[in-house]
């Protein structure tokens, strides 16, 4: 059952979700301490335009962040990759996406599953400040209050623990050592969507991703009134749009089928 005195937004549904399209699906993964809410309305606007959509909930997420804290980053790899096959099970072509931790497990999944058509990372978390200091704080302390930049300025709602599970943390340290070397093995067509105002990571994240990556195509595109949730920030209708146009693009210069 999910922790509701710890959950922002928590009357929203932040579920899993499958919603079957056309031939092409699209893969859209949450970051940490969030739900399917942050990725819904992206989720829908593909939806929208004819695309079968998924969106995993990561273990340990929209239940407490004590169950967070019980969980591997093996785990949410496991749940990302389980996505992935259900989408391509029933499609032609699959796009992997996230935002923050949702990105690292969709380049993780790139590179695990070369036959991915392209990648769409939403703020990439290859870098988090003092996460490096969960190595240790989790032998002491395994929760701690979120600290706060004030309200909200996201014109979208976002769901998830307002607690923040250090042990957890520790787990997306790994991931992350677990994933930068593996960076150079995503070839795939890429799109990443970071905002200059971004301080819940290093913005050099996305920098340091894309040129890591092999890929021959890829984008970086700089949001200028976005934080970190750029899904759900001020330009998330230009996030959006771009995000698209990018999928059909990919889909046109292979002879796919862009609606049908």
């Amino acid at each position: 059952m999910a922790d509701r005195c710890r959950m922002q937004n928590a009357d929203m549904d932040g579920s899993a979700f499958f919603w079957p399209g056309n031939s092409t699906g699209i893969l859209l993964i949450h970051g940490f301490t969030a739900t399917t809410v942050e990725v819904r309305p992206l989720a829908e606007y593909f939806r929208r335009a004819g695309f079968s959509v998924a969106g995993p909930l990561l273990p340990g997420h929209n239940t407490s962040p004590e169950d967070l804290n019980q969980r591997l980053w093996q785990e949410w790899a496991a749940a990302a990759d389980q996505g992935y096959q259900m989408l391509q099970s029933t499609c032609k072509s699959v796009f992997v996406g996230g935002e923050s931790l949702g990105g690292l497990l969709a380049f993780q999944l790139a590179s695990l599953h070369p036959e991915a058509s392209g990648v769409l990372a939403y703020s990439p978390a290859l870098r988090v400040k003092n996460i490096r200091r969960a190595r240790f704080a989790r032998f002491f302390i395994s929760i701690m209050a979120k600290r706060s930049n004030g309200k909200s300025t996201e014109p979208l709602p976002w769901q998830g623990y307002t607690a923040y599970p250090v042990k957890a943390a520790y787990q997306m340290y790994r991931f992350q050592q677990y994933v930068e070397p593996r960076l150079k093995r995503v070839a795939q067509p890429t799109l990443i969507l970071q905002g200059e105002k971004d301080r819940t990571i290093d913005p050099n994240s996305s920098q340091i991703i894309f040129d890591a990556i092999s890929s021959p195509r890829k984008e970086l595109v700089w949001m200028k009134n976005s934080g970190h949730c750029i899904i759900l920030d001020q330009e998330y209708e230009l996030v959006m749009s771009r995000s698209l146009s990018f999928v059909q693009s990919i889909l046109q210069s292979k002879g796919y089928p862009v609606f049908k």
